[in-house]
């Protein structure tokens, strides 16, 4: 072939030029797959770092080591990696310094530096190894990535409100007072990090049944009017011990200056209007008078008289008197025979079905006592580790029977405690002292920072029924026992039943039959129904004492509909009050009336947890802690 042919031959041309082609698409794609691969690093990078970054803010403060050794550089490190890893395994901190993560990329463990006004910034390199780079001499793609946060310094008071009601507690594989022990405890954890104080920043914790406990204080018994407390006076219990006033206290049902209810305001105590103050938890007794053992429930039958058990029969202890110290106070008795952890124990054993005295059910141990507003991190999950589900049940589930009924819940009456331990209208009223700037706690409000209140509950409002008892089946209204209570004459009856129980005998040994009447409940916070606060608080629901039904449920319904009613109350008073709100419903399932309630309550649907179980109790209190930890990313 001539030269001049040659070059006029064009057949091979296509197959060139598509294989150049070839090459330039292929290597177009390479780059694409490699380019989004370094941007997906760069972006989880960032991601990650800023995770670590917001971690540090949140247990930073000013002059604490942030090294890769410290405490706190190991928190952001396991952070990061919990984020940049492979697997949720994944954590190279402290053995070497650098792993392998995510798109199987190299990165540094990360490094923390603070800079002006305490912004913390987290810093961290990966290398991506390259695919189709390499065929153009790139072997990695390097990328330094920095996040930075700063922790506020405004001041945090969180006040925690806890459900410690008798059905918080454990039955079986069911621990939901140890739930709460451990999501609190979590909670607190996350507020403090590893360290002892957080600048500005203090917790409270109110523990809550249908009352509370606010300790005997000389704080507390300014609260309380003195008249209340003296009711305790020369009052000795069954060994002779003197019986005094525990802390407890009733709800301030009245009107305050002719236009609020106690019960639904954060008014401070002043000693002259009584109104605003709060009254001791004194139970009174059921015996008709001082000088007789007879209780004041009597039934006369063909002449004559039956005297019946009221459900607290007692009186002071007399030396010498047995037919008095057969009836006196034996509150002491409530913890013997048992394993109940923390329980003081003590002096002879005690039945105790045989339980009586004028703090029947108080939640009279000192675990139970509202702890104010504490910087310490130790104190507070110690108070939280110590916490049981209140102690007048827990014979309830030892024996096997309705033995101790004193009970229910009242959830507005532990919200409004745990409002008053960070009202600043209560500064300077819980005997605390100052603050490092010379502050007095609560904080004020023209100082004041946020305010927050996590409320939990693992049930509705409720109240449990007073017991009546007739002297025989056949005095009784309906003239028949119910099946399976007509022989039963051995076991003992319990004291306070909410259904049928067998027959008892009197203190002239009369046999009578125990049963649950429809007139009044137990005494509580508001007294007794018919006689006491919740009758004439004006919450435009009817507590009907008059017109009952026969097993006692419309009593019952209405009082939990004033309950109500006022939790609804005093949660708009409280976020109008500029203080947030978070719920939490425990193990409540569809209750909608429950779910409702505590929804309305918190400042937002978003700020209400359904937790049904430990482990979403847990992630909602964390969750929370989470949301009030003031910190933010800022670059």
């Amino acid at each position: 072939m001539t030269l001049g042919r040659f070059r006029g031959d064009r057949r091979g041309n296509v197959a060139i030029l598509t294989a150049l082609i070839a090459v330039v698409l292929f290597g177009s794609a390479g780059l694409a797959i490699d380019a989004t691969r370094a941007w997906m690093l760069r972006s989880r990078l960032a991601t990650s770092l800023d995770a670590a970054a917001l971690t540090a803010a949140r247990g930073y403060s000013a002059g604490m080591a942030t090294g890769p050794t410290s405490d706190l550089g190991k928190q952001a490190c396991a952070v990061f990696w919990a984020n940049f890893g492979v697997s949720s395994t994944t954590n190279p901190c402290g053995t070497t310094n650098e792993g392998r993560g995510f798109l199987r990329a190299m990165s540094t463990n990360p490094a923390i530096s603070v800079g002006a006004e305490n912004v913390l910034t987290v810093t961290a390199t990966a290398r991506l190894d390259t695919t189709f780079m390499r065929l153009l001499g790139i072997d990695r793609v390097v990328t330094t990535t920095a996040s930075a946060a700063i922790r506020t310094v405004t001041s945090l008071e969180i006040a925690l409100a806890l459900d410690v009601t008798a059905s918080m507690y454990p039955v079986g594989n069911n621990d939901k007072i140890g739930a709460l022990r451990t999501a609190a405890t979590n909670f607190v954890t996350a507020i403090y990090g590893s360290q002892e104080t957080r600048e500005n920043t203090w917790v409270s914790i109110t523990p809550y049944t249908t009352h509370v406990n606010i300790g005997t204080a000389s704080y507390a018994q300014a609260m309380v009017t003195a008249a209340s407390r003296a009711q305790f006076d020369g009052l000795y219990d069954s060994r002779g011990t003197a019986v005094s006033w525990l802390g407890c206290i009733e709800a301030r049902w009245r009107q305050i200056g002719g236009s609020t209810y106690g019960d639904l305001t954060d008014v401070p105590p002043n000693s002259t209007d009584p109104n605003t103050m709060f009254r001791a938890w004194f139970y009174p007794t059921t015996l008709n008078n001082a000088s007789t053992p007879e209780s004041l429930y009597s039934r006369t039958v063909n002449g004559t008289t039956y005297y019946y058990p009221g459900d607290n029969d007692w009186r002071s202890y007399i030396p010498g008197n047995s037919a008095v110290n057969g009836r006196a106070i034996n509150e002491w008795a409530l913890n013997q025979n048992t394993t109940r952890p923390g329980a003081p124990q003590g002096g002879a054993t005690q039945n105790p079905l045989d339980i009586t005295g004028p703090h029947l059910g108080c939640l009279l141990e000192p675990r139970y006592v509202v702890l104010p507003l504490t910087a310490g991190r130790t104190t507070l999950i110690n108070r939280i580790n110590g916490l049981e589900a209140e102690p007048w049940q827990w014979h309830r589930y030892r024996t096997g029977t309705q033995s101790i009924t004193h009970g229910g819940t009242v959830i507005h009456l532990g919200l409004q405690m745990a409002w008053l331990t960070i009202s600043p209208r209560w500064t300077d009223l819980w005997g605390l002292p100052r603050t490092p700037n010379n502050r007095t706690l609560p904080l004020t409000a023209d100082v004041a920072g946020q305010k927050v209140i996590v409320l939990m509950t693992d049930g509705n409002n409720e109240f449990y029924p007073n017991v009546r008892t007739w002297y025989s089946d056949s005095d009784r209204p309906d003239r028949g026992a119910p099946a399976g209570c007509e022989d039963n004459t051995t076991a003992r009856t319990p004291r306070h039943p909410l259904v049928c129980n067998p027959f008892y005998r009197d203190s002239r040994d009369q046999k009578v039959f125990v049963y649950r009447t429809a007139n009044d409940t137990g005494y509580g916070p508001y007294g007794r129904l018919s006689t006491g606060g919740l009758v004439n608080i004006g919450t435009g629901q009817t507590v009907n004492v008059l017109n009952f039904g026969t097993d006692g449920d419309n009593i019952q319904d209405d009082a939990v509909l004033a309950l109500n009613d006022r939790l609804r109350r005093l949660c708009t008073n409280i976020k109008n009050g500029g203080v947030r709100i978070y719920t939490v419903g425990f193990a409540i399932g569809s209750n909608s009336t429950a779910n409702d309630l505590l929804r309305d309550c918190a400042n937002t649907p978003q700020d209400y947890f359904l937790a049904s179980d430990a482990a979403t109790l847990n992630a909602a209190f964390v969750e929370i802690a989470n949301r009030v930890g003031r910190v933010r990313l800022v670059r």
